[in-house]
């Protein structure tokens, strides 16, 4: 059986910006691990929220 997908949450700041100010990033992937892969080399993350994409919920 696949992994469902989920819209991972991240409240992040831009690594490449010395005054950023923190903004909140969605992204869709199979784990918090693989959402964390794609968007760390931009920015310091901190969890916010997980969101399951389709399908049925309880």
């Amino acid at each position: 059986m696949a992994k469902q997908k989920c819209t991972w949450l991240f409240a992040a700041i831009n690594r490449s910006q010395r005054n950023a100010r923190p903004v909140m990033l969605r992204i869709t992937a199979d784990s918090e691990r693989s959402a964390r892969r794609r968007l760390a080399p931009d920015y310091v993350l901190s969890f916010a929220g997980r969101i399951p994409c389709g399908g049925e919920h309880a």
